[in-house]
């Protein structure tokens, strides 16, 4: 059975594998500030990074993190400046988050059903 983030971290391992001098799963887990055993079970597809190692390893191998967060079906968070730009957005967020009556489940719905819309609204504009 193929796991869900295989074809990421195969990606991942062959950038790993392009890196002059070559280095080892725990050589560029140390350099991005995690375990080499975590490391090596991204790279094998059996776990999903966060945001922030997600951005380290775009940084680490030079690439742009966008083309990482897709491997893992993600959208690159917006900066603050981003979420200023966009009051009405900033807003509900905001609202939500502090919101006392909701629960973090409820919160977390919340923010992966706006995932799914603005996923499915990028997507339909490519």
């Amino acid at each position: 059975m193929e796991n869900k983030w295989h074809n990421a971290g195969t990606k991942l391992r062959e950038l790993r594998k392009t890196l002059k001098p070559k280095m080892s799963v725990f050589k560029v887990a140390k350099q991005i500030h995690i375990s080499g055993n975590y490391m090596s079970l991204i790279e094998r597809g059996l776990n999903c990074p966060n945001d922030q190692i997600l951005f380290n390893l775009a940084e680490f191998y030079g690439v742009d993190p966008g083309d990482l967060f897709k491997l893992y079906d993600k959208m690159i968070p917006p900066t603050l400046e981003q979420m200023n730009a966009i009051p009405s957005l900033r807003k509900i967020m905001t609202e939500i988050s502090i919101d006392e009556k909701l629960s973090s489940d409820e919160k977390e719905a919340f923010a992966k059903r706006v995932y799914e819309i603005a996923t499915q609204f990028i997507n339909k504009e490519d």
